[in-house]
C-alpha cells in the first residue's frame, strides 16, 4: 500500500510540474505581439493564435490547455470561468489560458493531495480511510494555491500601476503642452515610460487605436482590463473634459495631482497603522525574550549563588 502511494505521489509530482512549470508564451517582440493583438484586447475570448511553440512544454501546455477548457465548461457554471478570464487579464497573464489555469488547480490538488495522504499515513500510521480523507482536505487547499497566487499578482499589479501613473500623467501632460496632438503624445510618452504594467497596457491601447479603435473607447479598456479604480477614474475625467471642451492637458494635470494626494494620504494612513502593527509582533517575540534575559538572569543567579550559601 506505502509503494503504491508512493509511486502515485511521483506521477502526481511529475504532472504538477508539467502543467504549473509550463513556461509562458509571452513574446517581447512588437511584431509577434501585433500579430496576437486580437487575443490579448477587448477582453477577448481566448481565440487560437498562431505562435512558435519549439519546445516540448510548450506544446504540451498548449494541448492541454484546449483539451480542459471545453470539458471543464461542461461540468462547472460560466460565470466561474468568466471570473478567472477576468481575473487573469487584470494581473497581466494574457498568454495564461482559461485551460491551462484549471489545469494548476488540479494538478495542485492532486500532488499536495497525494504527498499528504502518503505522508499522514506513513509517520501518523493513521488507517487508509483516514489518510485518504486528510488528503483529500489537503487537496483542497493545493487546489486553491493558484487562486491565492493570482491574487497576490493582481494586488502587486496595482500597486505598481498607482505608483507609475502619476509619473505617466506628468510626461503625457508634457508632451501634449510641447504641441504634439493627443495620439502622437500617447504614443510617444509610451515609447519612452520605464516597463511595467502602463506602458504594457498603452501599448495595448495605442495598437487599437492604431487599428480604428476611438481613443476614449481603447483607453477605457485599460480600465476594464486592470480593473483599476484611478485609470477608469481618469478616462471618466477625460471623456467629460473632452466633452466640455477642456484641454487635455489641464484635465490629465488635475488627475495627477489628485493621484499625488490619494497617494499621500494612503501613506498616511498606513504611517498612522503601523503602531498598531507594532504591537502584536512586539507582545509576541521582544516582551517574551526581554522577560526572558531579566528573569532567567535572576533565576541562574539565584541557583549558582543564593542556592549553594543558603
Amino acid at each position: 500500500m506505502v509503494l503504491l502511494f508512493m509511486f502515485i505521489s511521483v506521477v502526481g509530482f511529475i504532472m504538477f510540474l508539467v502543467l504549473a512549470l509550463i513556461p509562458s508564451e509571452r513574446e517581447v517582440d512588437v511584431r509577434k505581439r501585433i500579430e496576437r493583438m486580437r487575443a490579448r484586447t477587448a477582453l477577448r475570448k481566448r481565440e487560437a493564435v498562431s505562435f512558435e511553440m519549439e519546445s516540448f512544454t510548450e506544446r504540451v501546455g498548449f494541448y492541454l490547455s484546449q483539451k480542459f477548457q471545453p470539458i471543464l465548461k461542461k461540468v462547472l457554471p460560466s460565470r466561474y470561468f468568466e471570473s478567472i478570464e477576468k481575473r487573469l487579464i487584470m494581473a497581466g497573464e494574457y498568454d495564461t489560458t482559461i485551460g491551462r489555469f484549471m489545469a494548476q488547480k488540479l494538478g495542485g490538488f492532486i500532488f499536495l493531495g497525494l504527498l499528504g495522504g502518503l505522508i499522514v499515513n506513513i509517520i501518523f500510521h493513521m488507517s487508509v480511510a483516514k489518510s485518504v480523507l486528510l488528503g483529500v482536505l489537503i487537496g483542497v487547499f493545493g487546489f486553491f494555491i493558484p487562486d491565492i497566487t493570482l491574487s497576490g499578482a493582481i494586488k502587486r499589479r496595482h500597486e505598481l500601476i498607482d505608483k507609475q501613473l502619476p509619473d505617466f500623467l506628468d510626461q503625457l501632460v508634457t508632451s501634449v503642452k510641447a504641441g504634439l496632438a493627443p495620439n502622437a503624445a500617447f504614443q510617444f510618452t509610451t515609447k519612452r515610460f520605464k516597463e511595467g504594467p502602463i506602458r504594457e497596457e498603452f501599448e495595448i491601447a495605442l495598437q487599437e487605436i492604431f487599428l480604428g479603435s476611438p481613443r476614449m473607447e481603447a483607453l477605457a479598456r485599460i480600465g476594464e482590463r486592470t480593473g483599476h479604480k484611478d485609470l477608469k477614474r481618469m478616462v471618466a475625467m477625460l471623456m467629460y473634459g473632452e466633452k466640455l471642451g477642456v484641454p487635455i492637458s489641464q484635465t490629465l494635470s488635475s488627475v495627477a495631482e489628485d493621484l499625488r494626494n490619494k497617494r499621500w494620504e494612503t501613506a498616511e494612513e498606513k504611517a498612522q497603522k503601523a503602531p498598531v502593527k507594532i504591537t502584536f509582533p512586539m507582545i509576541l517575540l521582544i516582551l517574551p525574550t526581554i522577560f526572558l534575559i531579566i528573569f532567567g538572569t535572576i533565576l541562574l543567579n539565584y541557583i549558582y549563588n543564593v542556592r549553594p550559601n543558603s
